[in-house]
């Protein structure tokens, strides 16, 4: 996964190795942010341990932009894949 800072919005981007063998193809993902401040994780309604949901089903090779973020800042990303064997994989927060 790859964060990346623009004017006034970040990146999400998912990075997929390519299947080999009986490994399933990621058909969609889920992009979900956390804010830390003050050491404690909230959400933007500055309710502990939250998270935010930035794109449900999205194409795993899509960018999910995040036009709800604030300056000054700090926030983490995790993705979960979706294969196409019914599995599922959480990748672990990332700022």
């Amino acid at each position: 996964m790859t964060v990346t800072a623009q004017n006034r919005y970040l990146d999400v981007a998912a990075t997929h190795p390519t299947p080999t063998g009986g490994q399933p193809t990621v058909f969609a993902i889920d992009v979900e942010r956390r804010q830390n401040t003050r050491g404690i994780w909230t959400d933007l309604a500055g309710t502990p341990d939250s998270v935010d949901t930035i794109a449900e089903n999205a194409d795993p090779d899509a960018t999910i932009s995040d036009y709800r973020t604030a300056p000054h800042r700090t926030y983490e990303y995790r993705i979960t894949a979706y294969g196409d064997n019914g599995t599922a994989i959480t990748t672990p927060w990332t700022s």
